[in-house]
């Protein structure tokens, strides 16, 4: 389905190929001056205010740049304050297992787990 704008184009299209052409030319033609106007009157008014909104944005992007750049930068050294301000923990290793594991374990289960996998 169309927009209206695109609807009102098509309008304006057919208009255009509808007039006839100025005598002695092939690419000048003879517009009715009153229904241009009212046609480019319903164009204008059929423009939705995103359109206009989007028209501001553009001619204001340096300035909305600035401002994410400014929000961005802001998250950044926020996160890396917070960061900073914790405590690093301890990457677990394999020797830090094996001293929970001696630890937790109870007595004699590495003994009985040996000897049931020792061949003799």
């Amino acid at each position: 389905m169309s927009s209206k704008i695109e609807q009102l184009l098509d309008e304006v299209e057919d208009y255009i190929e509808s007039c006839k052409y100025q005598p002695l030319s092939n690419t000048k033609i003879i517009v009715n001056k009153e229904e241009i106007d009212e046609l480019i009157r319903e164009l204008r008014s059929k423009i939705p205010d995103e359109v206009k909104q989007c028209q501001k944005i553009v001619s204001n992007q340096e300035a909305i740049l600035k401002d994410a750049n400014v929000k961005r930068d802001s998250i950044i050294n926020d996160a890396k304050a917070k960061a900073d301000a914790e405590p690093t923990k301890p990457k677990p290793t394999i020797a830090t297992f094996l001293s929970f594991t001696a630890i937790c374990a109870p007595p004699g289960f590495f003994l009985n787990s040996m000897s049931a996998a020792a061949p003799f």
